[in-house]
């Protein structure tokens, strides 16, 4: 194991490139492995990109001497593409990551002992790609991975070991309304954080509408929070949502201090998720959108 592959805006916080960069990443992105066993009908690994991300690959030893220089960030976070052995890579590059910047890995479920592994070798978190938020959903779009009855074990799994855990969610793949809030909800009781992404579409399909998106940002804060209350109608659809919000609804959502610049959207905009702090306006605008999508007198800030 002697590369990684480094997002553009790491390795332009690390020094190792010169790349315009809109907003400075907050955790330093690296991924590992070459090709994923997944054949997942909304991803984009078989056209080299992490959603619309290039990751260039970079030497292992560059990357490590560039760590401790002074980038702002305050997490690491090794993204990990599902093939033999990608558990024993990572304990590898755990151990030689180690440092004083916590690190997460974003990876598929794997057992007990294995995260067990991963906690000694240094991991503070670990990240689940569960994507897709119904199980009918999951079988009709992910393909070649283990089952959806072990992405929830090991999401479970990771909790317990980590003291909690991260999955993540891509709203935009075909689910309606209840069926996210109702994951997110089964989420947070395990102890289990939503990382809320709007798909990014490979071909012609569309990313989900940006009214839609803010009332589903809206409600996992409000999940994550425990005061919020939900109507949905007859087909799923959110009509009522009730709960004190404030800006960071609408920022990033996931593991701490994860900023993910432009990961699902272009810098030019529209921002589904904000990598910074929104201003007054941007919060105004957002909370209209919501409005938008559920009613004006649906939200309490």
């Amino acid at each position: 194991m002697n590369s990684l592959r480094v997002s553009a805006a790491t390795a332009t916080a690390l020094g190792l490139r010169q790349w315009k960069v809109d907003v400075s990443p907050t955790t330093l992105y690296l991924m590992l492995g070459e090709r994923c066993r997944g054949a997942c009908r909304y991803c984009t690994q078989g056209h080299g990109h992490l959603s619309r991300v290039r990751w260039p690959p970079m030497s292992l030893d560059e990357v490590l001497r560039s760590l401790p220089g002074q980038h702002g960030a305050r997490r690491l976070c090794l993204q990990t593409l599902f093939y033999d052995g990608v558990v024993d890579d990572v304990v590898r590059v755990a151990e030689l990551l180690a440092g004083p910047l916590p690190l997460s890995v974003s990876m598929n479920p794997t057992t007990p002992e294995n995260l067990e592994r991963l906690r000694a070798a240094g991991v503070e978190r670990v990240g689940i790609g569960l994507d897709c938020c119904s199980q009918a959903l999951f079988y009709r779009l992910k393909h070649g991975v283990p089952s959806w009855d072990a992405y929830w074990e090991g999401l479970q799994g990771a909790a317990e070991v980590f003291g909690g855990a991260t999955a993540h969610l891509i709203i935009g793949l075909g689910e309606n309304d209840r069926e996210a809030v109702e994951t997110m909800q089964r989420l947070q009781e395990m102890s289990v954080d939503s990382a809320l992404f709007a798909y990014f579409p490979l071909r012609r399909d569309r990313p989900p509408p940006l009214a839609r998106y803010r009332a589903l940002q809206a409600a996992r804060h409000l999940v994550s929070t425990g005061r919020g209350h939900f109507i949905f109608d007859s087909r799923g659809r959110l009509e009522h949502l009730e709960g004190p919000l404030g800006p960071a609804a609408f920022e990033t959502s996931g593991c701490p201090f994860c900023n993910r610049p432009f990961y699902t959207e272009r810098a030019g905009g529209p921002l589904y998720n904000y990598p910074r702090p929104l201003t007054a306006q941007e919060y105004k605008n957002a909370v209209k959108e919501v409005y938008h999508y559920v009613g004006p007198a649906a939200v309490a800030e």
